[in-house]
């Protein structure tokens, strides 16, 4: 399954294939065509297809943070969970800048949901262009970044 999983969102990050196209912009754009267009439901119904599968949330939440860290940081979580399972599931690419320093301990935190109205969903996203942080590095690449898949038992 976390195989699966990180197949599917590599799938819309081509990581390996474009790293010189891989910029905060384009990783931003990847996680949410990935959570826009990539169903859970349907995923684990492939899967599993004896089973029922029912939703209880999937979200994409985006942190853009200094804090704990002398460098800012931005993270995409995909984070979801069926009814039927206590175990959450957890989506994250992590975005490294060490070449930006700042010790105000900043933190955002952005959440996304597709059950929000079209309006409020497009207020958080352009809450997100317009933070001063994510606008400095719209067009960098980062020097670090990770693809985890977390399972919480």
């Amino acid at each position: 399954m976390e195989k699966l999983l990180i197949e599917s969102i590599e799938k819309y990050l081509d990581l390996f294939d474009s790293k010189d196209d891989f910029i905060t912009e384009n990783a931003f754009k990847a996680m949410l065509h990935h959570y826009l267009e990539v169903k859970m439901v349907d995923f684990y119904l492939n899967v599993n297809p004896n089973d029922m599968f029912i939703l209880r949330y999937d979200n994409l939440g985006i942190s853009v943070t200094t804090k704990s860290y002398n460098y800012l940081r931005i993270e995409f979580q995909r984070a979801f969970r069926f009814d039927n399972e206590e175990d959450a599931i957890e989506i994250r690419l992590e975005l490294h800048f060490e070449n930006i320093s700042d010790n105000s301990r900043y933190d955002e935190y952005f959440e996304l949901s597709t059950t929000d109205s079209d309006n409020v969903f497009e207020d958080r996203i352009n809450s997100l262009m317009e933070d001063l942080f994510y606008k400095q590095v719209t067009k960098m690449k980062p020097t670090h970044y990770g693809l985890l898949v977390h399972y919480d038992f």
